[in-house]
């Protein structure tokens, strides 16, 4: 059996393995909250939160800015380690790694795997907030969402803030993949979250994995030549950080030996 149908099938055990698990709930679940808390914010104070630019631009930035500062990081955490913790409870790479597969080919269907639930949420919470503000435009027609539609902009900076979230999605899977006691990946992603919220205004902010995404998805408003194009400053240091940690990984699981 030659590499990839090795990886086809490593893959196709991780869908199955998290099929009914929280960590594929956790994907709906997640960008429904999202969205349902800043649909009835808007329904109920929508009139004091839309300024003088377009309702649809003040409801997407609103709720997606803090999207990308406050409850992405969050869910990133709790999405790995509901992912990692199926295979540490079942001691199951015990058996993964005494298969004829390499080591790396199983890291990177797991790491593959992730990045298809985040990118599945993440296109949840964007389709979901465009019907959200189609019910808003139907209830609340004095908010003026019938008036002008999304800045097809919205578009690019929310792409980017996905791109620059690579990051954190990286550096939280490779401490849970490592790691089998959850409580440690669990506090090293809290700390560097919080840090994040103290450390905003730090003018070393740009440098710190869990801001990319709420620095990329922010350079829209910052200038109309940063607005255009894709790979900013901090997407670029995300990326570069997950392909540094996705190499780390791939050289660490190579000597590592499961007990």
């Amino acid at each position: 059996m030659n590499g990839l149908q090795h990886f086809g099938r490593a893959l196709s055990a991780e869908q199955l393995k998290i099929k009914h698990s929280w960590a594929w709930r956790l994907v709906f679940l997640a960008p429904l909250f999202a969205c349902g808390m800043y649909f009835c914010i808007f329904y109920f104070k929508g009139e004091h939160l839309i300024g003088e630019s377009p309702a649809w631009n003040s409801y997407f930035f609103q709720s997606t800015d803090t999207v990308y500062l406050v409850l992405l990081p969050l869910f990133i955490i709790l999405l790995n380690i509901l992912v990692h913790q199926l295979d540490h409870n079942a001691d199951s790479r015990k058996i993964l790694y005494t298969l004829p597969t390499p080591k790396w080919i199983q890291v990177s269907a797991q790491w593959l795997n992730v990045v298809k639930l985040f990118t599945i949420s993440m296109l949840i919470y964007l389709m979901v907030m465009l019907i959200s503000g189609k019910l808003l435009e139907w209830l609340r027609p004095e908010l003026g969402f019938d008036q002008a539609s999304l800045d097809q902009k919205y578009y690019l900076a929310y792409f980017k803030g996905y791109l620059a979230s690579f990051g954190i999605l990286a550096f939280q899977f490779i401490f849970t993949y490592f790691l089998k006691n959850m409580v440690l990946p669990m506090g090293i992603g809290m700390a560097a979250y919080v840090s994040t919220l103290v450390l905003l205004r730090w003018k070393y902010i740009p440098f710190h994995p869990f801001a990319y995404g709420n620095l990329a998805f922010r350079d829209y408003f910052k200038t109309a030549e940063l607005g255009n194009q894709l790979f900013t400053q901090p997407v670029l240091l995300s990326l570069s950080l997950t392909a540094f940690l996705l190499i780390l990984g791939l050289l660490l699981v190579r000597r590592l030996d499961v007990k």
